[in-house]
């Protein structure tokens, strides 16, 4: 009985012994499998970080111009997407609000790039008007759906093949020659960004200001390592001695100096498996 008590008790002992070695044995494998797909989320993250990182590098620097004491070469049309994001017109407003004064430097664009092509009328409605009501009606049926540029339907073939090529413009432009890309001069985004003057080419200067101011501060650009230095004042001033005069909700449109780098912090999302890591990260671009 003696022998029989103490065999079954060393059985038991080495069946919790086994157990427990193999519930370590598991365990220890759960939290290596835990932390290799943790190492994984991790790099999904670092890979996410870097696309995004590189798309916004991509974004190409305003081209050097000739320094004030060496001679002008002789101007050549310019290339697409020669003007950064910053100076672009933000449509966001008036896409789904309407708003009167983005409407207002709108049609100054539009009318500047294009003259009356913007404003061919079909059916007694012009194809600007056309254009904001149809985004204005698509974001109205679905609000949380973003708003893209090359997506909105105008319901009219000669309408909608206008508007294309006018959006896609063509590579190479100037003032009288070939067609400025609308997709260079406007973004849609959903934010209350403003015009950064120190970035804006001279078409678009020219549809804000007039031709004459337009020439006046691109000139200035030239000598300012292509960078326009600007303020309030200093933009009266020059309206003021040329006798011109804007819409005064033009000036809550504008930022006047444009900063060397601009940092977003974004969370990312990354995932292996049951594993998903986040992280907030920064993103710069000049």
């Amino acid at each position: 009985m003696n022998i029989l008590g103490f065999v079954s008790m060393f059985l038991v002992l080495l069946a919790i012994l086994t157990a427990s070695f193999r519930g370590k044995i598991i365990s220890s494998r759960q939290i290596q499998n835990s932390y290799v797909q943790y190492l994984g989320a991790l790099r999904d993250v670092q890979n996410k970080f870097e696309k995004t990182q590189f798309k916004l590098k991509k974004q190409k620097d305003p081209p050097q111009r000739n320094p004030s004491n060496s001679p002008k070469t002789p101007s050549i049309p310019k290339k697409y997407e020669d003007m950064p994001e910053c100076a672009r017109l933000n449509l966001w407003e008036l896409f789904t609000r309407k708003s009167p004064e983005n409407k207002a430097l709108f049609e100054s664009l539009v009318r500047t790039l294009y003259k009356e092509k913007f404003f061919t009328v079909r059916g007694g409605v012009s194809l600007c008007d056309k254009l904001i009501e149809k985004a204005f009606e698509m974001h109205k049926e679905n609000p949380q759906k973003l708003l893209h540029l090359g997506k909105i339907d105008l319901n009219d073939v000669d309408f909608q093949s206008i508007y294309y090529h006018l959006l896609k413009g063509t590579a190479i432009y100037d003032e009288t020659l070939g067609t400025p890309p609308l997709l260079e001069y406007v973004k849609l985004e959903k934010s209350k960004d403003k015009i950064c003057l120190a970035c804006a080419d001279k078409l678009m200067l020219s549809a804000l200001f007039g031709p004459k101011v337009a020439q006046i501060l691109y000139d200035e650009k030239e000598h300012e390592d292509d960078r326009l230095i600007l303020t309030k004042e200093k933009l009266e001033g020059i309206l003021n001695r040329e006798n011109v005069s804007i819409d005064p909700n033009f000036w809550n449109h504008f930022y006047y100096k444009h900063p060397r780098k601009k940092k977003n912090r974004v969370t990312i999302t990354g995932s292996k498996n049951d594993i998903s890591v986040k992280q907030t990260v920064t993103l710069s671009h000049s």
